[in-house]
């Protein structure tokens, strides 16, 4: 599709490489210690699948017995220990009421942001979430499944370093969360799904590129585009979670979900 043809929302806005190169200090410090990285979330979606999305917490994925060494690595420079979640993933009413979804993760602040100027030192990350790779079925060592960030060698050698989940990775690592939360699915944390399936939302969505005047496909059938995606993921789970998606126009509810892992014996890690 020429881009002059296009929904404007959709059109690819080029970020500086200076802008994601501040951003990823954090990463870089991590690398130059010898502990590999993947960049996730929203940052990841931003600058390596253009989804136009804002930042809140950096999250940061790493080996799961590298995670102290990691937030001690950050700790020795410009980041202190926050002893509260983020706000927008504290759970709401529901048996972990105002907890994180994360209960091995470690979140840090920068020391020099003030409280009543949280954005002060913006692109830098006033927050950083570090978190196992093993929430997300994830390991470094699998580099075919990451790509790099395109900033060049020019700014810092270290960035080619920095590992972001290819589109397919993405997807999976967010379905295998939502489809095996460390909270559990008997009492699933309810912010934390949400916010997921919201990012499985945005990929889907600005890669095939609806449009609102146009009708979806009847129930049951994909657009080619939606296909191509499907044929792309490489775990049952993903291609079971996609599918539903694409033929029934709605998410896997949480019983839909817990009756797929009974019929294949899907065992909690």
């Amino acid at each position: 599709m020429e881009e002059l043809d296009k929904d404007p929302k959709y059109i690819n806005y080029p970020i500086p490489p200076c802008e994601q190169h501040k951003r990823v200090v954090a990463l870089r410090k991590l690398i130059a210690r010898g502990i590999p990285s993947i960049l996730w979330a929203e940052d990841a979606m931003r600058y390596a699948h253009r989804v136009p999305t804002c930042l809140f917490d950096q999250q940061i994925l790493v080996p799961d017995h590298l995670l102290p060494e990691a937030a001690a690595v950050l700790q020795e420079g410009d980041y202190c220990p926050t002893g509260h979640s983020a706000f927008s993933l504290e759970d709401m009413p529901g048996p972990f009421f105002g907890t994180s979804p994360y209960p091995k993760g470690i979140r840090l602040k920068h020391r020099d942001v003030p409280e009543d100027h949280p954005y002060k030192l913006e692109p830098i990350p006033t927050w950083i979430l570090l978190l196992p790779q093993s929430y997300f079925g994830f390991s470094v060592d699998s580099t075919e499944r990451y790509q790099s960030l395109e900033l060049g060698p020019s700014l810092s050698p270290l960035n080619a370093g920095i590992l972001v989940p290819k589109y397919h990775t993405f997807l999976e690592g967010l379905i295998r969360f939502m489809m095996d939360p460390p909270t559990g699915l008997d009492h699933p944390h309810n912010r934390a799904l949400m916010k997921y399936k919201v990012f499985v939302e945005y990929l889907v969505t600005y890669r095939v590129e609806y449009r609102e005047e146009e009708e979806l496909p009847p129930l049951g059938q994909m657009y080619p585009i939606e296909h191509e995606i499907l044929e792309e993921l490489q775990t049952n789970d993903a291609r079971w979670y996609i599918d539903t998606l694409f033929k029934q126009r709605v998410f896997p509810f949480f019983e839909h979900i817990r009756e797929y892992r009974a019929e294949h014996k899907v065992i909690s890690s």
